[in-house]
């Protein structure tokens, strides 16, 4: 079973190590972090609008019919989710990432639900790249940053959005050495 040798640095940091323990069986974890598919975060708010305007409206109805429903706007943002989701699932193979980091190897696994009734159970192992070759840029992007991770072996490249807090990415590339 994998175990842990950092500090808390991820928001649902312990979730995910526990995903990664169950994906990963019997290895060290030296830290964990989450990336995100680029544009995640421009169609979550998206999906966050709609839902907000459509839980605002549902709220709307039901004080005019007496039927007072005080979570419409929060259920709003829910829905704003699942649309964001269900958009990402027809392009992306995976909602999020969690790159896992043990002491020969970088992981890339793949998560399939985002928000928060996600979880981390049942990570995909998208790709394992051992620590000598991994090359990884971390570069402003607006209101988030991009994450490129190379797996210089064989060339092999992948591009994620890392969001401003909670990420714990910037500590996982501090552990890598880069």
């Amino acid at each position: 079973m994998a175990t842990w040798k950092g500090k808390l640095k991820m928001i649902d940091e312990k979730a995910a190590l526990n995903g990664v323990k169950e994906a990963l069986g019997e290895v060290t974890v030296e830290d964990v972090a989450i990336a995100f598919p680029v544009g995640t975060t421009r169609g979550q708010a998206g999906g966050s609008l709609v839902g907000d305007a459509g839980g605002a409206a549902l709220g709307a109805v039901a004080q005019l019919s007496g039927a007072a429903f005080a979570g419409s706007t929060v259920g709003g943002g829910g829905l704003g989710m699942l649309i964001a989701q269900r958009r990402m699932e027809k392009t992306e193979p995976a909602a999020s990432i969690v790159l896992a980091l043990t002491a020969q190897d970088l992981y890339l696994l793949g998560r399939h639900n985002i928000g928060p009734l996600a979880s981390f159970h049942n990570l995909e192992v998208i790709h394992q790249i051992p620590r000598s070759s991994v090359s990884i840029d971390l570069s402003p992007a607006g209101f988030t940053q991009h994450l490129s991770i190379t797996d210089e072996e064989d060339g092999t490249q992948y591009l994620y959005e890392v969001k401003p807090l909670g990420s714990g990415i910037k500590q996982l590339i501090a552990d890598l050495g880069q």
